[in-house]
C-alpha cells in the first residue's frame, strides 16, 4: 500500500476468503492461519516505528499491534534462541510474559528490546505495550493484513465481484486485500467495534 488512509476511512475484515483461491472463487468461511506465514513479514524502513514479535503466550497481542499498523510477527516455536535471534536480526521488540527471556544477556545489556507483559488479558496487554513506548502517535490502523501481516492493497469493486457477499458487493464500494492470503476488507461490522476499540486506546 502506498499511502496511509485518513482514520474515517480505515477498512476492518467482516468477511474472509480462503488462502490461495483465484479470482472469481468465493467462500463462505475463514481462512485457518499457518504460523509459518508470520514469519514472511513486509520490510519497515521507519525507524520510529517499532517492530515486534509476539511470544506464542501473548500470542493474541499480535492482531491487536497489525491492527494499529505494527509490522508483527508471532513466534509458536520450542526453542526461545529462535525467537530472540530473529528479535536481534529484524530489530524487533520481544513481547512475552517468559521471565527467562528477561534474563538474557542481549535484553540485560539493553542490546535487545523486550517487554515483560504483565497481564492475562490482552486489552490489558496492549495497553501496556503502548504506555511502555509511548506508541499512540504512531497508529496507523487497518494497513495490515490481521493475519499475514501483509501491507494491504486497493483493490478495484470490479476485482471482487463473486468473491464477497452479494449484498456487500451491493452496498459496498472500497476494499482492500491481502497480497498473500486473498483476505479482503471492507467496512463492514467488524470496522465499527474495531475503531472503537482504536479510539478507546487513543483515549486511555
Amino acid at each position: 500500500m502506498h499511502h496511509c488512509l485518513n482514520f474515517e476511512s480505515k477498512l476492518a475484515p467482516y468477511f474472509d476468503t480462503e488462502k490461495g483461491l483465484s479470482r472469481g472463487q468465493r467462500v463462505g468461511h475463514k481462512i485457518s492461519t499457518n504460523p509459518t506465514n508470520s514469519i514472511n513479514s513486509m520490510n519497515s524502513t521507519n525507524p520510529n516505528r517499532p517492530k515486534f514479535i509476539v511470544d506464542h503466550n501473548v500470542g493474541k497481542l499480535a492482531k491487536w499491534l497489525r491492527m494499529l499498523g505494527f509490522d508483527t510477527l508471532t513466534f509458536n516455536g520450542e526453542n526461545d534462541s529462535d525467537m530472540v535471534a530473529i528479535a536481534l536480526k529484524q530489530d524487533r521488540v520481544i513481547l512475552t510474559r517468559d521471565t527467562e527471556i528477561m534474563k538474557r544477556r542481549l535484553v540485560t545489556s539493553g542490546r535487545l528490546k523486550a517487554i515483560l507483559i504483565a497481564s492475562e488479558e490482552p486489552e490489558q496487554q496492549i495497553r501496556q505495550v503502548v504506555d511502555t513506548l509511548a506508541l499512540k502517535d504512531k497508529f496507523q490502523p487497518f494497513i495490515l493484513c490481521l493475519e499475514c501481516n501483509q501491507p494491504l492493497v486497493e483493490v478495484s469493486k470490479q476485482e471482487v465481484e463473486g468473491r464477497v457477499p452479494p449484498f456487500v458487493f451491493k452496498t459496498q464500494n472500497d476494499y482492500m486485500e491481502c497480497p498473500v492470503c486473498h483476505r479482503i476488507y471492507w467496512k463492514g461490522t467488524h470496522w465499527l467495534a474495531m475503531t472503537r476499540k482504536v479510539e478507546k486506546l487513543l483515549k486511555g
